[in-house]
């Protein structure tokens, strides 16, 4: 059995970020988690996350860890929707660090992409017809495919 592929290293890396701002181990975030009733969150899948490991990330599995490490929401999909997607959240005009919080059609469409994906009878033009819907809200150039995804069961 090959090594797993690495997707998303600076997502991964983003997380880690949030964890070690904590001062935890991965195995006090999980156990953590665990007494929060944080499902989601087990040691071997905040693992994953961290390495880079997972390709699709459930919209369950970032509002647990919007819970878990106390970031709204909104930040840890947007920096989903930036790093994975390449759409960046637009910073306010005074402040370029600053994240304005993403808006409930953005957060639907978000959470659509992340489904659709999982779903192996979603087609890929779908995806990219979703992706690029957001990519013009945010007045970006279209992409022309979807990112690579196994056909049939997802782990």
């Amino acid at each position: 059995m090959g090594q797993r592929p690495v997707f998303h290293a600076e997502l991964g890396a983003y997380f880690t970020e949030l964890r070690n701002g904590k001062g935890w181990t991965q195995r006090q975030a999980a156990d953590l988690a665990a007494r929060r009733k944080l499902s989601s969150i087990t040691y071997n899948a905040l693992w994953k996350l961290e390495a880079g490991q997972t390709k699709y990330i459930p919209a369950d599995v970032l509002r647990a860890l919007s819970a878990l490490y106390d970031v709204p929401y909104e930040t840890i999909a947007g920096e989903v929707i930036e790093r994975v997607y390449a759409l960046a959240v637009k910073p306010l005009a005074k402040d370029r660090t600053a994240r304005r919080p993403i808006d409930p059609l953005v957060q639907a469409a978000t959470e659509a992409i992340v489904q659709a994906q999982r779903d192996p009878k979603v087609e890929s033009f779908l995806i990219v017809a979703l992706v690029n819907t957001l990519r013009e809200l945010a007045h970006l150039p279209a992409i022309e495919s979807a990112p690579a995804r196994k056909r049939g069961r997802s782990a």
